[in-house]
């Protein structure tokens, strides 16, 4: 007993989810069929995404903005519209006792209902994608690969999609493979993370978003959608941190010190640190900044931010030495 109790290492048990989120995205992968049977060459009149928690609300917003534009209307949603009937798809994520009573009574409509989580007594007709038996908390990836694929095989062919999340999985290993606990900060990037964050006020952010001035905008800024995830993740693990996007860091840059022989004791200013954590960035380009890019520029878009949103994950169970 007393050897168990020496080799018990916090970290390790923190970052046992994050472990996993590899395994995550493969339990949908080998969902796609059973999506596909009902889904394929479907066309809803309306996608609508139930989002019981913080985690699974922000997941959505980073599926649908990774999909952009949109072939289906899609509403993030944290109760039942009236609208919703036989027409639409009805994907419940996150658990509530509100979201099981909503999947019920979307079956009741008519309604195509899928489940990202498990409920004692899900519909019959509910299509219900697997748990990991082993992993506890909430995966971030699980929630945007499943949103994802219900998107996708609308209208892709589903041995694609399946394929794709297969090569997403093993991208996020590559991930943890590098954020394992027993690298330090000089090879962990998300040690390097949660140390640079350590004892400041954090702001997730981005660069500026390439698309802005497009004529027709069809494309979301990657770093903009994992900034936000990631403020999600800090703020359910008690880490904190706001989100701010790019356009937004000017004033707030104005109002931070820059000469390293500032005297905050002496200008009767906050002790606390700006910290700027920039996602998607290849270099800290701003001052009090911190780069966050994915090892796998030649991934897609979906691979690389989960890998960053893997990142942002794994850095709330370090401990700061």
């Amino acid at each position: 007993m007393l050897e168990l109790m020496t080799s018990y290492d916090p970290e390790t048990v923190r970052f046992f989810d994050v472990a996993h989120e590899g395994a995550q995205a493969r339990v949908v992968a080998s969902a796609v069929p059973d999506l596909a049977r009902v889904l394929s060459g479907m066309r809803p009149r309306s996608l609508v995404i139930l989002a019981a928690d913080q985690i699974s609300r922000a997941a959505a917003h980073v599926a649908m903005g990774l999909a952009e534009p949109a072939d289906v209307p899609i509403a993030v949603s944290e109760s039942l519209p009236r609208f919703v009937g036989a027409l639409d798809v009805v994907v419940v994520a996150g658990e509530s006792p509100w979201s099981e009573r909503a999947l019920h009574d979307a079956a009741r409509r008519g309604a195509t209902t899928i489940l990202l989580n498990e409920v004692e007594d899900a519909p019959d007709s509910t299509i219900v994608i697997d748990q990991l038996p082993t992993a506890e908390g909430t995966s971030p990836v699980r929630a945007i690969v499943a949103l994802h694929a219900v998107q996708a095989v609308l209208s892709e062919d589903p041995e694609l999609v399946a394929r794709r999340l297969e090569d997403v999985a093993e991208a996020v290993d590559r991930e943890i493979e590098a954020l394992s606990p027993q690298r330090d900060s000089t090879t962990n990037p998300g040690r390097a993370l949660r140390e640079f964050a350590e004892g400041g006020r954090v702001i997730h952010s981005s660069g500026p978003d390439p698309y802005a001035f497009s004529e027709e905008r069809t494309r979301v800024h990657l770093g903009a959608l994992v900034a936000r995830m990631a403020g999600a993740i800090w703020a359910t693990h008690g880490l904190g941190g706001s989100v701010v996007d790019a356009e937004g860091l000017g004033p707030i840059l104005e109002d931070a010190p820059t000469d390293i022989f500032h005297d905050p004791f002496e200008d009767g200013e906050p002790l606390v640190p700006l910290k700027i954590v920039l996602w998607g960035q290849e270099e800290a380009n701003l001052p009090h900044s911190f780069a966050a890019a994915s090892a796998d520029p030649s991934s897609g878009d979906l691979a690389r931010a989960l890998q960053l949103i893997t990142r942002s994950y794994a850095a709330t169970a370090y401990d700061v030495k």
